[in-house]
């Protein structure tokens, strides 16, 4: 039987999902181990996609196959779940069939990059957001009105710490939004798939636009031509971004 599962954790102690040679911290290796703990067979879990060190996930979705049954998968979940540190956790699950594929047959993801804006750091909001201090000035409804620039199809090459080692860096992104509540600004993207540390990007050039370092025009001279040239913006810290949803039909 093949399953999928949609997990939520805050990956600001571990080395992002994918199982790696020469980091035994991640998502997706205590996971396996969880289930192979449970079911008594070797268990691989396949994601949507990979997230990054210290990267969290709302419902990163993954699938696996197992000999167990499906009227065993509640009584499963539970078990695999008392094993998982409370920073991860399998909060939905389902048979599928056995064709489906986490990877390859999601439509769409949607990201979400947080920002704070405070005159002090705030340790229980630094996991998860990015501290901009109050002093800087930053003109949210310009950063609001420039983040609509992404989207489209578009090069975003600029926008990618990867160029060269992609086959292309053209990504189709559906919507783009920029919310603002309270002293919180929530930057949302969704599109077919991102290039490594391009969300993070987006959010450190509209952050200048923010600053009024950059242009509306800025960015789209970068989308054109895939050169930052003088433009300058940091990739900002992957503990602001989140996984938000993975969308299948």
């Amino acid at each position: 039987m093949r399953y999928l599962i949609n997990i939520e954790y805050d990956g600001t102690d571990f080395a992002g999902w994918q199982r790696q040679k020469n980091a035994q911290n991640t998502v997706q290796e205590i996971l396996e181990s969880a289930f192979r703990t449970v079911l008594r067979e070797k268990i691989i879990l396949v994601a949507s996609g990979r997230t990054d060190k210290g990267v969290h996930a709302l419902a990163q979705a993954a699938h696996f196959d197992s000999v167990c049954e499906a009227k065993n998968l509640p009584s499963v979940i539970h078990h695999v779940n008392c094993l998982l540190p409370e920073a991860i956790s399998i909060v939905k699950y389902k048979p599928v069939s056995a064709e489906f594929h986490a990877q390859y047959a999601a439509k769409k993801k949607t990201y979400r990059y947080a920002f704070y804006f405070s005159e002090a750091l705030h340790p229980l909001r630094e996991r998860f957001s990015f501290y901009v201090p109050l002093r800087q000035s930053i003109n949210v409804a310009k950063m609001q009105q420039a983040a609509a620039v992404f989207e489209g199809l578009h090069d975003f090459r600029a926008f990618s710490s990867e160029a060269r080692t992609v086959l292309t860096t053209e990504r189709l992104i559906y919507n783009v939004k920029a919310t603002a509540e309270g002293d919180n600004l929530y930057l949302e993207i969704t599109g077919t798939g991102f290039l490594y540390n391009m969300v993070r990007m987006l959010a450190g050039a509209l952050l200048e636009v923010g600053k009024g370092k950059l242009t509306v025009d800025d960015l789209k001279r970068m989308l054109d031509n895939g050169e930052r040239g003088d433009c300058v913006f940091k990739t900002l810290p992957a503990k602001g971004l989140t996984l938000v949803n993975v969308i299948y039909e």
